[in-house]
């Protein structure tokens, strides 16, 4: 049986829809606080974080912790032929897909190898800590320019867990996938 991404992305996105809001904020918080325990965490001084939408891990509390700890944050924003910058700034935009972004014309434009710990979300995920996003490739496109020292980490929820994402030869396996439940390591990208 052909497995398609884009019936697990249906599938994954109903699992992850039939949380309540409260079940959310908890798992949410329960994820921040395992990223925040690392030493990874701990060691970076910067980051690149995500805006919630549709129902995605949220990242308030790691948000929050970075701003105390006096981390620089970028975020993902979205621009012309798939690509994705990585902008830290004050002023805030709707993106192209609705989501919030830091205006790139007044905020900083970052380097992907600037960014010491990168968090992902998924649509879904497999324990081989290949993620399924949302189909456009934008984050698979940035991903691809990092170097190894880069850590790059996924979010989501237990029930997004799928056996088996069919990966393409450009998709890039994170090296952990982290869910309110446990934290899976790609065992092919070991850290360094």
């Amino acid at each position: 049986m052909v497995v398609r991404k884009s019936e697990l992305r249906v599938e994954a996105i109903k699992a992850r829809e039939s949380l309540t809001a409260e079940e959310r904020a908890e798992k949410s918080r329960q994820i921040c606080s395992k990223i925040l325990q690392t030493a990874e965490y701990q060691n970076a001084q910067t980051l690149m974080l995500y805006k919630s939408v549709r129902g995605e891990v949220q990242l308030t509390d790691l948000e929050t912790a970075c701003r105390k700890d006096g981390k620089k944050i970028a975020y993902p924003v979205c621009i012309a032929n798939r690509a994705m910058l990585a902008v830290s700034g004050e002023n805030w935009k709707k993106g192209s897909f609705g989501i919030p972004e830091p205006d790139p014309e007044s905020g900083e434009i970052l380097s992907p190898k600037d960014l010491d710990l990168i968090i992902c979300p998924c649509v879904a995920f497999d324990p081989q800590c290949y993620r399924l996003g949302m189909g456009g490739g934008y984050y698979d496109r940035f991903l691809s320019k990092l170097g190894c020292e880069v850590k790059i980490w996924g979010v989501a929820f237990e029930l997004q867990q799928v056996d088996w994402i069919p990966a393409e030869p450009w998709d890039v396996p994170l090296r952990r996938i982290i869910t309110e439940d446990k934290i899976y390591y790609n065992s092919a990208q070991p850290e360094g």
